[in-house]
């Protein structure tokens, strides 16, 4: 009988047999190969994504940078020239004329119609109401015989 002990290899999850007394013909190559096969160290490995990092991050460096300087090209333009081509602010301002805000505003108020509503009879009465009894209540003050001059003057 051939006794074989397995062992397991953490490293790319592989098994490697081991063969103590006698190898299988059929195995003798893949086992070669294996044990022949070398990987990278850990260092290796950490240099290699160090510098994967590096580049791919230089790379979207230069991705974000680079439009803004082929977009401004530059324009060069004299004083009363005319321009050769089209020139973009980089922002908008928005300027309100006092002018043309106060005409707009007057041009307004000269579209409206005027408005004339009918009178209504029920506040005309309710007025009258209203001051017949300040008459009535002025006339009974000035018309009491108790009170005295200064009281009647108070009280109105």
């Amino acid at each position: 009988m051939i006794e074989q002990k397995v062992q397991t290899c953490h490293l790319a999850g592989i098994i490697r047999v081991v063969l103590q007394k006698q190898i299988n013909p059929r195995l003798r190559h893949y086992v070669k190969a294996k044990r022949n096969k070398k990987t990278p160290s850990k260092r290796t490995r950490n240099l290699t994504l160090a510098v994967i990092l590096v580049v791919s991050s230089f790379i979207a460096y230069l991705f974000m940078i680079l439009p803004g300087y082929l977009d401004n090209r530059g324009v060069q333009i004299n004083i009363g020239e005319a321009a050769t081509e089209d020139i973009l602010a980089p922002y908008s301002i928005n300027f309100e004329s006092k002018v043309l805000t106060e005409r707009a505003r007057q041009n307004a108020a000269n579209a409206v119609e005027d408005v004339y509503l009918t009178s209504d009879p029920s506040i005309a009465r309710h007025q009258l109401n209203v001051l017949d009894a300040a008459l009535s209540y002025i006339t009974t003050v000035k018309n009491d015989p108790l009170s005295t001059h200064e009281q009647k003057l108070k009280t109105c």
